[in-house]
């Protein structure tokens, strides 16, 4: 792409040097550099969880770049410049452009919420695989077709350079559709600013990485912004039993379909006689004045909320529910959602991604409602996020289960003393509480304590496989840790 073509749709964008210059890709860090990259210049999270400015990185491009984008011109650079105001939204479009608008080529499916998100971003894949005859899903877990694994993910939302390349993916491999997390810090930072949603899902929002965003307020503004992008031809689905959640209903353009677990609310898809054991989940799903029997392998009360959203995109695409629910008895848990391990002794294991109040909430209830003999949770807090969650969890923990450890979860540059510390606010009692920094000791000593019945909870990493200590991260998987006990 010749930057002269980029002119011609960038208005706003000033350029400083020849528009003849030639590039095929973008770039925003270093071992990304190439002669024909678009290098970017902003600030952003340029790796996972360091937060920087590529200008920093240009020195260190070699080769260099064929031009820059960046809102300021940088002397020491000889090729052209786009200099732009506001390089993150141009940078979308540029991004958008250059893979051949993938968004036109095929329906892409936004899901956001605290908790969720990715449950639900999976399911839909699956379900577009089952009903449509080929889907896709993007998020946390990477990216996924037609129940194949094609790139492991670091980023919830990968950035604009990163996540246009994967669509365009998608839509070469002639994909029906494809559902994708959506983030708060997606948002506000615009990497999907210029992408173009034909449906827009939301799960339960609550508190949640106020480290980033300051405050609630701000959270939730980023989670909003989303339903204020969709413009009229796109629909949104939200959950009628979260209030900040359907606060959003007053910003939707377009079509707008709600989900309960209440009948009594109106919502247009609800789910009614709710049963939840340690095998399945079942309910009635009331529609359009039917009542359709649902069964999924997923666990837990608070899943049924992430089944009725993936069932209301469904219902706004106008595709068969009843294709869709015969295909959801097969869907297989999510790695890290509510995943079950029996282990020797009798005992279950249980590990969650829960890492805030919500989610930690929601877990050990829906624990609770298995008739365990007892719940053992091992769980922490990470390092350089909101502290304030922190005494919340553990007051939680200590509410909900009959025996806490609490112990190190990615601690990150933090010391582990100070986050097991800042838990411990919250904890009124620690009589049944013990401490231990090794997450690995931490999770034996807990199963050491369990017998024939109990739950042994594990929460916080999910389907994590590493440890994130300082900068680096250490190979660790709650998963492994408890199977090496089978």
């Amino acid at each position: 792409m010749r930057l002269a073509e980029l002119l011609q749709e960038l208005p706003e964008v000033r350029l400083e040097g020849s528009a003849d210059a030639v590039f095929d890709r973008l770039a925003y860090r270093a071992d990304k550099a190439h002669p024909s990259a678009l290098f970017a210049l902003f600030e952003e999270f340029l790796a996972y969880n360091r937060w920087g400015h590529s200008r920093d990185q240009l020195a260190a491009c070699v080769p260099q770049p064929a031009a820059l984008l960046t809102d300021q011109p940088v002397e020491l650079f000889a090729g052209p410049q786009l200099i732009s105001s506001n390089v993150r939204r141009d940078l979308g479009l540029i991004a958008r452009k250059l893979h051949g608008s993938p968004d036109q080529r095929l329906p892409v499916v936004a899901v956001t919420g605290t908790n969720g998100k990715t449950t639900t971003t999976r399911l839909l894949g699956f379900l577009f695989h089952r009903v449509l005859g080929s889907g896709g899903s993007l998020g946390t877990l990477g990216m996924d077709w037609n129940g194949k694994a094609m790139e492991s993910g670091s980023y919830t939302t990968p950035l604009a350079p990163d996540l246009f390349p994967l669509l365009a993916q998608f839509a070469d491999l002639k994909t029906k559709a494809v559902a994708m997390e959506v983030s708060s810090h997606a948002m506000a930072l615009q990497r999907v600013s210029s992408l173009r949603f034909a449906a827009a899902a939301t799960a339960r929002i609550t508190r949640d990485h106020l480290d980033f965003h300051g405050s609630l307020e701000s959270y939730i503004a980023a989670k909003r912004s989303l339903f204020e992008g969709l413009d009229g031809r796109a629909f949104a689905v939200l959950n009628r039993d979260c209030p900040i959640a359907w606060s959003f209903a007053e910003c939707v353009s377009g079509r707008l379909i709600s989900y309960s677990c209440h009948a009594q609310g109106g919502a247009d898809l609800v789910a009614d006689r709710i049963a939840v054991s340690s095998e399945d989940t079942r309910f009635d799903l009331v529609w359009k004045g039917r009542s359709l029997p649902v069964r999924a392998r997923l666990i837990g009360r608070f899943q049924v909320e992430n089944i009725l959203a993936a069932l209301s995109v469904i219902a706004g695409m106008e595709l068969p529910m009843e294709a869709a629910i015969d295909a959801l008895a097969d869907f297989e848990i999510v790695p890290g959602r509510m995943e079950s391990i029996a282990l020797p002794n009798g005992s279950t294991a249980v590990v969650d991604y829960a890492h805030n109040p919500d989610g930690l909430h929601n877990l050990l209830e829906n624990c609770r409602a298995l008739n365990p003999e007892r719940i053992i949770l091992v769980f922490g807090c990470g390092g350089d996020r909101d502290r304030g969650k922190r005494p919340l969890m553990g007051e939680l923990a200590f509410r909900g289960a009959d025996r806490v450890w609490v112990t190190s979860d990615n601690p990150r540059t933090e010391a582990p003393e100070r986050i097991i510390a800042d838990i411990l606010e919250g904890i009124p009692a620690k009589e049944r509480v013990t401490v231990e920094p090794d997450r690995r000791i931490a999770i034996l000593n807990a199963y050491a304590e369990t017998s024939n019945g109990d739950l042994l909870v594990v929460a916080g990493k999910g389907h994590e496989d590493y440890q994130l200590i300082g900068t680096t991260k250490y190979p660790f998987s709650d998963k492994a840790v408890l199977l090496s006990l089978c």
